[in-house]
């Protein structure tokens, strides 16, 4: 019989994981993985989980203890890793029976109760000169094998101290219980499947995007975008299957080119598909070359999610620090297996439904786009900065002077504020007024809070009363606290939880408050 039989741990409903492991999770360099598992054994017997975490080149698994999550009644885990670099990284969850643990948690009851505790502390003296072998094997050889001598000694003392109160002390001691943990039998381990995790740069979390026209000079609209304050130039799609080195690339300090990969074209159900494929590949590959680290789809639909899958899985296996955009205009089931293939972001107008939120941390991350046109331009260009940490904007006519302003008012705000800076953090609030729309927005920490109040109605001005949650924003019940204006520079003093607004819609038809609490978040 195999000696899996020996495994008493069950470990079961892994957390975040999708589709069983078929498709890696999404994060950010800097962003916290938190792992939850059910995990636990049959009888009484204690239990020891760990999550393992490695970079997908590495051999070696880094540990991290796993606790028990007291609140769901025991046998639910967690424990967090943060990966540190760009790349494909593993994790999993393991477990075992804990000999040691068990017999030390039973003696403290053993104690608790009164009850005559000799014979356990020679079963606990048998663990730990078990633990002291197992030391001693594992370090290697011209080390000095201190510890393995250290728990020689301890299992010595614990069988035959003379001072039956120095041996409970010593069973029951907390350094005893280190040297364990590190030395545990580990022989009957479950552990469970190796699960992926795509660690993308810090450009996939947060960015603003300017899409160029075909009609115009790239490089006059590379240094418009870059002037307001645009991270991302969209170029549109290249009329060859080859393309030419073009003269914006890296022309701006700190701005990217996304290059459109629509211009491609293939036969994907030939008998010459594998060709295909592999000059698809080619394509992006002199891109690359390029400098290029930043393609966007408009009909992902359409070719097939095999070819995604390879390519993305391919491209980025190569360059890491490559990202893939989707236009969300095909169905949202559609939409939803592309981004399992590997597309970075989901993009849509502001006014479309948003796709399906699967973990959508764990999954995808939207890019909110504003078309220009229509009264209302200005309220979507707000709510779309405000609402995502990844917006974009199609061409600004030269004449809209008042609009350029805005959206670089927008993208320096965004840069100011880490609030804005996550698709974490927010939170609708209650108006008296439908017409007026209020949201706050808090990064991780806490310590940047804004509230947006913004007026729906592109005619007519509108004002409402808000109501803030004062404890989430850390708001002071019997004094006044400052409030600043963001678009417009004014700073107010309010008082409580509910106050008033008023929002003409031209020029700006939105208030950005930053706010300042009794916590003393925001101290800009």
């Amino acid at each position: 019989m195999s000696e899996a039989g020996r495994q008493r741990v069950a470990i079961t409903a892994v957390t975040p994981e999708i589709d069983g492991g078929r498709f890696p999770i999404r994060r950010v360099v800097g962003e916290a993985v938190v792992v939850e598992a059910d995990a636990f054994a049959d009888g009484r017997d204690a239990i020891t989980c760990r999550l393992l975490v490695r970079p997908a080149h590495a051999r070696g698994w880094s540990e991290a203890p796993m606790t028990a999550i007291t609140a769901l009644a025991g046998d639910r885990w967690r424990a967090s890793f943060t990966a540190g670099e760009v790349g494909r990284w593993q994790y999993t969850v393991t477990a075992w029976v804990d000999h040691f643990k068990t017999w030390r948690r039973d003696l403290r009851l053993r104690v608790d109760a009164g009850q005559d505790a000799a014979a356990d502390l020679l079963r606990g003296a048998a663990l730990v000169r078990e633990a002291a072998r197992r030391a001693d094997e594992e370090q290697k050889p011209g080390e000095k094998k201190t510890e393995a001598r250290i728990l020689a000694a301890l299992a010595a003392d614990l069988e035959t101290g003379a001072d039956p109160a120095a041996r409970l002390r010593l069973a029951l001691d907390d350094e005893l219980a280190l040297l364990m943990d590190r030395y545990t039998d580990r022989r009957f381990a479950t552990t469970y499947r190796e699960l992926n995790v795509v660690v993308d740069r810090e450009r996939a979390r947060f960015c603003s995007w300017y899409e160029a026209d075909r009609s115009e000079d790239a490089a006059a609209q590379l240094a418009a975008a870059a002037a307001m304050g645009f991270d991302v130039l969209a170029l549109p799609p290249s009329p060859s299957s080859s393309p030419a080195v073009e003269p914006v690339l890296g022309t701006e300090p700190g701005m990217e080119t996304a290059v459109n990969l629509d211009g491609l074209a293939g036969d994907f159900d030939g008998e010459e598909w594998r060709a295909v494929w592999k000059a698809q590949k080619g394509n992006v590959d002199r891109w690359i070359a390029q400098g290029v680290r930043i393609f966007t789809v408009e009909e992902p639909d359409a070719w097939p999610f095999a070819f995604w899958e390879w390519l993305i899985g391919a491209v980025k296996h190569e360059h890491p620090d490559v990202l893939f955009l989707a236009v969300a205009a095909a169905r949202p089931k559609v939409m939803d297996r592309l981004a399992r293939l590997g597309f970075t972001w989901l993009r849509r107008e502001l006014s479309e439904p948003s796709p399906p939120d699967h973990g959508q941390h764990d999954l995808w991350r939207p890019l909110l786009w504003v078309s220009p046109g229509g009264e209302d331009f200005s309220q979507r260009l707000v709510l779309a900065a405000t609402q995502a940490a990844s917006y974009g904007v199609s061409t600004v006519p030269d004449g809209t002077r008042d609009l350029r302003d805005l959206m670089t008012r927008l993208n320096t705000i965004r840069r100011e504020n880490p609030a804005l800076q996550s698709d974490q953090g927010l939170r609708f609030l209650p108006t008296d007024n439908d017409r007026v729309l209020c949201f706050s927005r808090m990064d991780a920490k806490g310590a940047n809070a804004l509230l947006v109040a913004v007026n729906l109605d592109p005619a007519e001005p509108q004002s409402a009363w808000l109501d803030l949650p004062g404890d989430e924003l850390g708001l002071p019940r019997d004094q006044p606290y400052p409030v600043h204006d963001l678009l417009s520079g004014a700073r107010y003093l309010w008082h409580g939880t509910r106050s008033f607004v008023q929002l003409d819609p031209r020029p700006i038809p939105a208030l950005i408050f930053r706010v300042r609490g009794r916590r003393g978040n925001d101290r800009r």
